[in-house]
């Protein structure tokens, strides 16, 4: 299928020697949830994610922040298209792939895309096990209305569904997948009209708005349906299981990756306390 938006279908693989670290997958589920928050960003779109490789994906979803395995369906070899990996995607109710062309170019080599592809998972590991921010984070998003106007709808909604007080709250979708590209200088959006970035937290999910974007469309056949002709490769469940094992092992090192970071980050801050306490034990009066 050339077009790579896909609506009402049962089933839906992707390719994954089709995908490059750094593309983005912009979505709508079939949730209410996914409808309103289409609707307020005027878009067709509620949710973003990006490619890491290793068919995983790091997205901010009602479950926390973190980084998210695709299934993988099978392994196949086609006559004329050589082996490749089908992931399914068959949860998005509409899927489209983006691909920003700096980092197409990066991706020319294996060298490139695994330099690129560490470059963003050594980002996104700080962000790894935050929370969904409150739906209020997305106030700024909504085109055409006030944010002063919508922050408090937003926060109506939020009381009627009880959304939970958020501990420590991360980045919604749109806003992580715009920071993570701006820091590996892919900045997926022009600059406004008056030579500014537009702040992540202004971008909404559908990353499309005002004609800003710098995404081009992933056109190759990277998604199919149940009609795939897909022949299953020479011990293709060996190779399956050897995929699964090495998404297991990304995602272990990314979590442990994320307990040092914490460690280290908790270590220097009993580090600063003992020097408070040692300055405030200096002061006059003080024994």
């Amino acid at each position: 299928m050339a077009n790579p938006m896909i609506s009402g279908k049962p089933l839906r693989y992707i390719r994954e020697d089709k995908l490059l670290p750094g593309d983005v997958f912009l979505s709508q589920g079939g949730d209410k949830e996914s409808g309103w928050i289409a609707a307020f960003t005027r878009g067709p779109y509620s949710h973003a994610a990006i490619y890491l490789g290793n068919q995983c994906l790091f997205e901010s979803i009602d479950d926390g922040v973190g980084f998210k395995a695709l299934a993988i369906v099978k392994a196949c070899s086609n006559p004329g298209h050589g082996s490749f990996v089908l992931l399914d995607v068959s949860h998005y109710e509409r899927l489209e792939i983006r691909r920003h062309p700096i980092l197409r170019n990066q991706c020319q080599t294996d060298e490139g895309r695994r330099h690129l592809g560490d470059r963003l998972i050594e980002y996104l590991t700080a962000e790894n096990g935050k929370e969904y921010p409150p739906y209020v984070y997305l106030a700024r998003t909504v085109r055409y209305l006030p944010w002063v106007i919508v922050y408090p709808v937003l926060r109506g909604i939020a009381a009627y569904q009880g959304e939970a007080i958020k501990v420590v709250p991360g980045m919604f979708c749109s806003q992580l997948v715009v920071s993570a590209l701006r820091r590996v200088h892919a900045d997926p959006l022009k600059r406004n009209c008056w030579g500014r970035k537009i702040p992540p937290e202004n971008v909404a999910p559908n990353l499309l708005q005002s004609g800003l974007s710098r995404l081009e469309p992933v056109t190759d056949k990277a998604i199919f349906d149940q009609s795939c002709d897909c022949k299953d490769a020479a011990a293709n469940q060996w190779f399956v299981d050897q995929l699964q094992e090495t998404q297991d092992i990304m995602i272990e090192m990314m979590n442990k990756k994320r307990a040092q970071r914490l460690r280290r980050g908790l270590h220097a801050l009993d580090t600063k306390w003992v020097q408070l306490k040692k300055f405030l034990n200096r002061l006059p009066g003080r024994r």
